[in-house]
Order: structure tokens, then sequence, then C-alpha cells
């Protein structure tokens, strides 16, 4: 702040003498003061007021950090999981065997925004959402798996990567357009058996937007070609789902789908504390053909997680996840009938960058 420069004062004035021709004399262009007078006190000019003092600094708090607008985002997903499975044979059948196994894979995301995502003082994992932004987004991946042979023999290994291409772009501020395309490959080694498999999938779907509700429905479509024959087509799946922010702080997300005699669904919870703190909770069940099999399968899901802005920019995240799937006794393709329940504990890293 520019210092106030000091009031102007106007001088005293100096007395008035009663000089007489000598005044006259001396003329008018000689100052008074340099011709004291006998008998007379001359006032001297006063010296000037010191300055006054600057006012006082007030320390304002800075604003928040901002990360400024962003139009890219990364995302990359590590996740490692153990898993045993027991198996289930009626009584007059030889004892169950047992066994584990090991599971590993990671990917890595690419999300362009169509329009600049600006940090605003909303959560920032809500802001692409509450800001209706409009992304593509390329998805590259990949992992397998180890099963250990119970009896000694060889272990069941598999080895896959994949990736998928997709849109989600507002084409009126109430309507989204969504559509996916993806391919895999995966080569499974079992005893007795080398697979090598090539997937195909798409998917296309509508949203629609209610303030800070959007309701989702779609189609998903799979093909498979394993060892140079096509596996049987399937009716494909439906999905629907209903996700809501409530008071800019807790989401909300149901979600159900059908597919091929199958059915499930689940409840996802969030809330964010603060601008840059999530937490999370989430559920399923579904029953059904859920492998590429026609073996009957009831799974249930559950995860519970946190995720943290370390600055404005980055996002890290760490999940917990359990997924329990329970084949009933069932006839399996081989002499006599089984089932088995499997248990996967699973561990899950996330690394989430903004960019310019």
């Amino acid at each position: 702040m520019a210092r106030m420069l000091p009031s102007i004062r106007s001088r005293p004035l100096r007395a008035t003498l009663s000089l007489g021709a000598a005044l006259l004399a001396l003329g008018p262009t000689r100052a008074l003061a340099q011709f004291p007078v006998a008998g007379v006190e001359l006032p001297s000019e006063p010296p000037p007021p010191p300055p006054p003092s600057p006012p006082p600094v007030l320390e304002v708090e800075s604003p928040p950090e901002r990360a400024g607008a962003s139009s890219w985002q990364l995302d990359a997903t590590l996740r490692g999981a153990g898993y045993s499975i027991n198996e289930s044979v009626p009584v007059q059948y030889p004892t169950p065997l047992s066994t584990g196994g090991e599971r590993v894979n990671g990917d890595l995301q690419v999300t362009r925004y169509l329009g600049p995502i600006v940090d605003d003082d909303a959560p920032r994992s809500l802001q692409p959402f509450l800001q209706r932004a409009s992304v593509l987004y390329a998805d590259v991946g990949g992992g397998g798996f180890l099963t250990r042979n119970p009896t000694g023999g060889q272990n069941r290994t598999d080895a896959g990567v994949g990736a998928t291409l997709g849109l989600d772009i507002y084409v009126l501020r109430q309507l989204a357009l969504t559509a996916s395309l993806g391919y895999g490959y995966d080569i499974l080694h079992d005893v007795d058996a080398d697979v090598a498999a090539h997937a195909f999938s798409g998917s296309a779907g509508l949203g629609v937007r209610i303030s800070d509700v959007r309701i989702d429905a779609s189609y998903a479509f799979a093909a498979s070609e394993a060892n140079g024959s096509f596996a049987p087509l399937r009716w494909g799946q439906v999905n629907l789902a209903v996700f809501a922010v409530i008071d800019r702080r807790v989401t909300l997300n149901f979600w159900g789908e059908l597919f091929q005699q199958s059915g499930g669904g689940g409840i996802d919870f969030g809330v964010y504390p603060t601008q840059d703190l999530g937490l999370f909770l989430d559920g399923a069940a579904l029953r059904g053909e859920l492998y590429a099999s026609d073996t009957l399968v009831n799974r249930y899901y559950g995860s519970a997680g946190l995720s943290y802005w370390v600055t404005p920019r980055v996002r890290l995240g760490a999940y917990y996840e359990l997924t329990v799937n329970v084949e009933p006794v069932q006839a399996q393709g081989g002499p006599e009938p089984f089932g088995s329940t499997e248990f996967d504990h699973a561990g899950v890293l996330q690394a989430e960058a903004r960019l310019p």
C-alpha cells in the first residue's frame, strides 16, 4: 500500500513589526528574518512534523492452493490377490480337494477431457461429474494367475493383455452418449490343455442427467475365439445404473445387470469429509453363468477403501476387496458332479494425476 503523504500545513504568520521606512528601504526582495530588530525577537519557522507511521499490515489468510484447469488425466491401478478353493462333492465320492493360488494384474488409463476441469471448492474426485465433463479414454492392462495343483501335477496358469477405447460425451446438458470397444488376448496352461484365446467386446448406451443425478442404461456384447474356433455367441449384457451426488459430499451408486440367465446388482457408497479425502464402501451379489461355461455361480463382493489428494493434481488410493464365489454341486462335464467355494482377498493401489 502506498504511504499517505503528510498533510500540508500553512506556515505560521510572522509577527507584524512596525519597521517603517527601514522595511521600505530594504525592499521587498529580502526576508524579514535576515534583519533582526533590537528588542524584538522574531519567531523562527518550526521544523516540519514527522511523517505519519505506516498503518499496520493485516495478515490475510492465503487461499487454498489450486491446480488450475486440467485437460488430461492418468490413472494407474495395481491389484494383487491370494485365493483359496475348497471343493464340494456328494458324500459318496472321495474326499474333496483344496488348493489356492495368487493373481496379479494392472492397468493404465489415459483420459482426455473435451472441456477443461476447473479446480473449484468441490471435492476434487467429484469435479468431472459435477462439471458434466465429456471424455475420451483409452485403457491398457494385463495380468495373470497361478493355481497350484493339489495332486502335485502341472499348475494351472494364465496370462493375458487387453485394451479398451471408449467415450462418454454430453450431447446435451441432460443427455450423454457412451460407447466402448475392447480386445483381449489370453493364454491358459492347464493339465492336458493349452488354450490361446482372443476376446472382442463392445458397448453402447445413454445417460440422462437430472441435476446431480445421472441414470445410465447400456448394452454390452462379447465374442471369443479359442484355438481357432469361436465360442457360441451369448445374448450379451444389459446394464442399468443410477449415480447421485448429495450435497456435494456424499455419493450413491445403485447398479444392476442382466446377462445369459444371470443377474445381479450392487450399491457403492462414498463420502468426502474434505476436498481431498474420500472414503468408500461397496457391496454386490450376482448369480448365473459368470464364466465362459454353463456353470452356475453365486458371487458375493465387498470392498472398502480411501483415497487422498496429496497435491491438487495427484491422488493416491488403497482398497481391500473380498470376493466369494460359490459353485453349487453340479455336473461340470466330468464323470462326477462337484462344486467349490473360493475366497479371494485382494489389495488394490491406485494413483491418479491430472495434467493441464
